[in-house]
């Protein structure tokens, strides 16, 4: 069985949901003006997941789904659980 997570960054303002979503998911970093990239690892990277919309995420392995809830319990962002 399939399980959910629904996650809420409403009482966060811009710029905590940012630092949130990229420490979370990764992000794309240039310097140089542009001449050089980088891909920024996100806490996610090494966790199998399917993201369904923006705050919802779809787990089939419980080892997994436990390692997320660890996570968002440490970065303070609430939170659901549901089975799908």
């Amino acid at each position: 069985m399939k399980k959910l997570i629904l996650y809420d960054l409403k009482d966060k303002n811009n710029a905590e949901r940012c630092k949130i979503i990229q420490s979370l998911f990764g992000y794309k970093d240039n310097s140089n003006k542009g001449q050089y990239f980088y891909e920024r690892k996100g806490k996610l990277d090494q966790i199998k997941f399917e993201k369904k919309r923006s705050n919802i995420l779809i787990f089939n392995s419980e080892k997994d789904r436990k390692k997320v809830i660890n996570i968002f319990k440490g970065d303070k962002i609430k939170f659901m659980i549901a089975n799908s």
